[in-house]
């Protein structure tokens, strides 16, 4: 759901302690280590909306952080609704307490290179990050800005001093617009100076993904590139599931997004026995695993709703790798990801998650309309290789080798008494540490930069050249 936007008048917003760079010698910071975050929180919250370009998101809609942390035990996750299922599984498995933090409290999508500033400038990353020993932020990356932009800062005093955990879910760039030139470099010089333990500096950033294509995309976008570890959504939801009637349980169930209105008047079209249900009301996954089938229109490279479908062993039908391109390239829907996924060439399919081999056995594929009606007119079971039954199974060993990751990768970050369920992380099976590592390549040509004015001349110049002629026929979006 997109954040809603609160402007508040640049001649009539209170000033609560956040001193902006055009108000420092009217506005002192009153953000101390021993506010009350809640407190902090709403300082900027009714502040940064000084700047320009600068929508706030609405009040707080989580349950109030305690005050002070427990350096011990609490570590802060700055989410959206949509990964803190995920995280509180993750950490119940690890027995570790994660403290959730909404970052539409800071700023909307795309936070901008000034709202950051002004947000480290009031004070609020200090007071985080010597809240916590880890700060994990968690969907598009940008709502990280303020956190990785403390630590280019020339006063350390002003540097996030808690590790970071970026968890990559909805792109790495999202709705970043006017600078983003900027916010490239931002990536790049955070990754050469603190996202590798071989730099000058300890390292203090760690990248990881619950899909392939957010590794690829910033490499080929911004010539970072970081270890990454691919870690999947665990696919748990706390959505109750609904009853559904006899007659309803013989039809697909299909859910049509806004940017698949093309392809939704399609299906209508072609009067197949399915149950239309629109917006979030659809009784979640447990609720779809009781229909005969569930329609899936990819309208992301990856959505929490696909994992959680592969839980509860819902019969998916997903256009094929070759239908899926054409829906794409005549506009019958409007993939936003499409002008990523051509930087990875032929081997775009790899980067979504839909077509990707981990899942791709669990899926169902339709290679025309008529391929569809003919699956779904005809009685014989759809689901020929029992996906309801080994789904399930396939997902959750798939889910310990994810919980694993995670535990080795707090290990490495220095916490050695992380748990699995109860037991040390090398007595509990769930994969091979190998399994969760990725290493992105630039693209073919380029080499890595040397430093800061190498790296600017490749950005502006043979990266540049790399993307026009990928995504030279690529459609608008």
């Amino acid at each position: 759901m997109r954040r809603r936007a609160l402007r508040v008048h640049r001649s009539t917003a209170p000033c609560f302690g956040l001193c902006l760079r055009r108000h420092r010698t009217t506005c002192a910071s009153s953000i101390t280590t021993d506010m009350p975050v809640s407190a902090a929180v709403q300082s900027v919250h009714q502040n940064v909306s000084h700047l320009e370009h600068s929508p706030i998101g609405p009040p707080p809609f989580y349950p109030p952080l305690r005050h002070g942390f427990s350096r011990s035990s609490d570590w802060i996750h700055l989410n959206t609704l949509g990964t803190l299922a995920n995280m509180r599984a993750v950490a119940a498995r690890l027995g570790v307490t994660v403290n959730p933090l909404d970052p539409a409290r800071l700023a909307d999508y795309g936070i901008q290179e000034g709202q950051a500033d002004a947000i480290i400038d009031a004070g609020f990353i200090k007071l985080i990050c010597d809240s916590a020993d880890v700060v994990i932020v968690s969907d598009t990356v940008p709502d990280a800005r303020p956190f990785l932009q403390s630590l280019l800062r020339k006063d350390p005093a002003q540097h996030c001093s808690a590790k970071i955990i970026i968890e990559a879910t909805n792109r790495i760039d999202y709705d970043i617009k006017k600078d983003i030139g900027h916010y490239h470099s931002l990536l790049w010089n955070v990754t050469n100076l603190y996202s590798s333990s071989s730099t000058k500096h300890s390292q203090r950033v760690f990248w990881t993904a619950n899909n392939p294509l957010e590794p690829m995309d910033m490499a080929r976008e911004s010539l970072a590139a970081p270890e990454w570890w691919l870690l999947r959504s665990t696919g748990v939801t706390s959505v109750p599931e609904e009853p559904v009637s006899e007659t309803d349980r013989n039809l697909c169930l299909f859910k049509p997004h806004k940017t698949a209105v093309n392809a939704h008047e399609k299906i209508k079209s072609l009067n197949l026995p399915i149950k239309e249900v629109a917006g979030h009301g659809y009784g979640g996954p447990k609720t779809a695993a009781k229909y005969r089938c569930f329609i899936e229109i990819p309208y992301q490279v990856s959505v929490m709703k696909l994992y959680e479908n592969l839980l509860e062993g819902v019969v998916m039908l997903v256009p094929s790798q070759r239908f899926f391109r054409e829906l794409v390239e005549n506009r019958t829907i409007v993939f936003m990801y499409w002008h990523k996924l051509l930087l990875a060439g032929d081997d775009w399919a790899s980067y979504m998650d839909y077509y990707h081999p981990d899942l791709a056995p669990y899926l169902y594929y339709f290679d025309s309309w008529e391929h569809l009606q003919t699956l779904l007119s005809s009685p014989a079971d759809i689901d020929t290789r029992n996906v309801r039954t080994a789904a399930p199974r396939a997902y959750r060993a798939l889910v310990d080798t994810t919980v694993q990751g995670w535990a080795r990768l707090f290990r490495e970050m220095g916490f050695a008494n992380v748990t699995v369920d109860g037991a040390a992380v090398e007595a509990v099976g769930g994969g091979s540490v190998d399994d969760v590592r990725l290493q992105p390549t630039l693209p073919p040509g380029i080499r890595v930069p040397r430093g800061y004015l190498e790296w600017k001349e490749t950005y502006r110049g043979p990266l540049e050249v790399f993307k026009k002629t990928a995504r030279k026929d690529a459609p608008p979006f």
